[in-house]
């Protein structure tokens, strides 16, 4: 395994012969890179102990020099993250110019280094994570990298990762680089690392536009990249810890920000994560919803068989009494399950209202689905449902105890907890 220095240019990799020249405690040993009025050297302390650093040191005494470079350092200072060399020392030379030593960090450039050692997509989208973790670490100190790019990001022998190049001070009303061009910068990064592009996107004018040919990419992972190139930066993520928790979402099958789904795509998404559980829900779903038309057809087709479907009308409604208590339970218990559990009781009370239509004069049944309309809305209390929903459960309870029923076994129970929920105590 070849690992090259991060960000050496072969036209500036030999040494220019200054090797012995010394800025504070350190040896400049190879020029490393220019960077606009300075220049980047690999050096080593030679006091005290022993230590590889970076330092960059201003081309001139110049006080427009010397202040761009101390503008770096003051940034670097500001920083303390794993993932980004730290500031060691600084100063001024014999020549008057500004010049400040970071920890050395060296690797191969992210690109690379997925091309080489990373072929699942997993291990590339957990790496962009870190560079999110990175810059919202940066973000909150109002901080932006404002150049990053592959090669700003290096991966070293151990597999550690590193982010160089911090320099700036995110100051948009002086209309300077703002963190929104980070995280664009972070899109590109990882539409390159999927696509086996290198060149990033160079998005013109929006969705219409599509994303980079050969991308292939699809559904959540496509908008998650959509979302964060986005052209305009009021549509991309608002920060780079959104991005990073919405490859989370995709990483571990739910529902991402990204398409801004609805409550049966979350609900899709859960089913992805909790297949067993929520195939015995939707089973029930399928049955208690479908079940009460089709025993309704059978009572009109065949008025001698009422009796055979008065039967069927109160298995659907057993049905629908076990989704509302067990199965809600289960899915209660299910962490981040609040989409499907909303799914369920949607189409719980679905089936309640078909066979509330159907009930008839069984004062017995229209107690049964009466309490099922109070369970209903209590585990839309739990679940902090709207008020207006929990109120029309109740309301839909009480219809069903109006005439006959009046007067069956436990309906003034039942009807005084419905009035109670309808009144919001």
């Amino acid at each position: 395994m070849v690992w090259h220095t991060v960000l050496m240019r072969p036209e500036m990799s030999e040494s220019d012969g200054n090797g012995n020249r010394m800025v504070g405690k350190f040896r400049l040993i190879r020029a490393m890179r220019s960077d606009g009025d300075a220049v980047v050297w690999r050096a080593e302390r030679v006091e005290d102990f022993s230590q590889t650093v970076f330092v960059k040191l201003a081309n001139t005494g110049d006080a427009a020099s010397g202040a761009r470079v101390r503008a770096e350092e003051e940034v670097l200072a500001a920083l303390n993250h794993r993932s980004i060399p730290a500031l060691v020392d600084a100063g001024v030379d014999d020549a008057e110019r500004r010049w400040f030593a970071m920890e050395s960090a060296e690797g191969t450039p992210l690109d690379e280094y997925c091309a080489k050692f990373l072929e699942q997509r997993r291990p590339k989208l957990e790496l962009i994570q870190k560079v999110l973790q990175v810059l919202e670490h940066a973000h909150q100190r109002l901080i932006v990298h404002g150049h990053l790019n592959l090669e700003k990001v290096v991966v070293d022998a151990d597999g550690h990762l590193h982010v160089l190049g911090f320099g700036e001070r995110a100051e948009p009303s002086k209309g300077t680089i703002t963190t929104g061009e980070d995280i664009r910068a972070a899109g590109e990064m990882l539409m390159a690392l999927l696509s086996g592009q290198r060149k990033a996107l160079e998005s013109k004018g929006g969705r219409e536009e599509g994303l980079t040919p050969g991308l292939n990419l699809r559904n959540d992972l496509d908008a998650i990249v959509e979302r964060s190139v986005w052209p305009k930066a009021g549509a991309r993520y608002l920060t780079a810890g959104d991005f990073a928790a919405d490859i989370d979402n995709y990483l571990n099958g739910r529902a991402v920000a990204a398409r801004a789904g609805t409550a049966w795509y979350r609900a899709w998404r859960f089913a992805g994560r909790n297949r067993t559980l929520t195939a015995a829900a939707f089973c029930l779903l399928a049955i208690a919803a479908g079940g009460a038309g089709f025993v309704v057809r059978e009572a009109v087709r065949a008025e001698n068989s009422r009796r055979t479907a008065q039967a069927r009308l109160h298995e659907m409604q057993r049905l629908t009494s076990s989704l509302l208590g067990q199965l809600s339970e289960e899915l209660a218990s299910v962490p981040n399950s609040g989409a499907a559990e909303d799914a369920v009781l949607a189409r719980a009370k679905a089936s309640l209202d078909d066979l509330s239509n159907q009930v008839g004069d069984d004062a017995e049944f229209r107690v049964e689905l009466a309490r099922d309309y109070l369970q209903l809305g209590q585990l839309l209390q739990r679940e902090k449902g709207s008020h207006e929903a929990v109120v029309a459960a109740a309301q839909s309870g009480l219809a069903i105890l109006s005439g006959k029923s009046a007067h069956a076994a436990h309906a003034a129970e039942v009807r005084a907890s419905l009035e109670q929920m309808r009144g919001g105590r």
